[in-house]
């Protein structure tokens, strides 16, 4: 039942990847409203809205219902069998979503990896998996402080996508998988970390 007041609630909803025959993962909403918007989403996702067909939505995305029209259940579905799905979702009633566009970014804060290099012929995997309050990563940076050897990054299908030349620095923005490879026989002195997107 929709309350007489605007109102609005934000969720932050993290999906892990659906199994291959098995029904797809989802998450419901149950929260009467007459908007909701896509605050942030690593991917593109498909979200049922009551009864009706699953559409597929992108961050930024707004729906407003039609009329005097409300929704009652939102469902969110990963379809992905390899990417956990991590979504923030404002849902609401009457004029909030006007203010939707003033918006404060989301607050990010760094992690660094441990390890002070990469082994010779090793690869160190950065799946960009949402945990905790982290809710998306927003970028990797790599630092390779070897003279004379470079570094690679791969694809999740065992692509290279990049290389990093000696006594050079990379950043890329980018939630999804990525890895670090080090295709030499010798270590290489490197800094790898994550910027993520977190809810304090």
């Amino acid at each position: 039942m929709l309350t007489p007041q605007p109102s609005a609630v934000d969720f932050v909803v993290s999906i892990p990847p659906s199994t291959v025959g098995a029904p797809q993962e989802t998450k419901a909403i149950e929260l009467p409203g007459t908007f909701f918007r896509i605050v942030s989403a690593n991917a593109a996702f498909t979200l049922r809205i009551d009864s009706q067909s699953g559409v597929q939505l992108h961050s930024g995305d707004l729906y407003r219902c039609p009329g005097d029209t409300f929704f009652r259940r939102l469902v969110i579905i990963n379809a992905s069998t390899t990417d956990t799905l991590a979504v923030t979702i404002t849902v609401g009633q009457g004029d909030f979503s006007a203010s939707n566009g003033a918006q404060i970014p989301w607050a990010t804060r760094i992690i660094g990896q441990a390890a002070a290099s990469l082994a010779g012929v090793t690869t160190l995997a950065l799946p960009g998996t949402p945990s905790g309050n982290l809710v998306q990563r927003a970028s990797v940076q790599v630092s390779n402080e070897d003279p004379n050897l470079s570094l690679e990054l791969w694809d999740q299908s065992g692509n290279r996508v990049l290389v990093v030349f000696p006594l050079t620095s990379a950043e890329r923005p980018l939630s999804g998988y990525i890895a670090v490879r080090n295709p030499n026989g010798a270590a290489i002195a490197c800094a790898i970390s994550e910027t993520w997107y977190y809810n304090p």
